[in-house]
């Protein structure tokens, strides 16, 4: 992971959630107050729907795409019923 989002912890989420019945995506399990994520406006159970445009299913596809080269990070959360993005640089 890149160090604007460390801190957090990821899992995989399928269909069925008990907080997001229709949607796939990664779960932020958990973050450190005032860590570089908590900073950045990761919150616990956010959902990552997609990353630079990229959907991502599984930690695996979040990592990967995190792996990249990209210097700036748009992240598309949902977080309860609201839909946003977080950039992180």
């Amino acid at each position: 992971m890149i160090p604007a989002l460390s801190g957090a912890e990821f899992a995989n989420m399928d269909p069925g959630h008990q907080l997001y019945a229709e949607s796939r995506g990664v779960i932020v399990s958990n973050v450190d107050q005032g860590s570089p994520a908590w900073r950045n406006g990761l919150r616990s159970n956010d959902v990552i729907l997609a990353v630079n445009r990229q959907r991502v299913m599984s930690v695996g596809d979040l990592s990967k795409i995190l792996s990249g080269k990209s210097k700036t990070i748009a992240l598309d959360i949902m977080r309860g019923d609201s839909r946003f993005f977080i950039i992180v640089q």
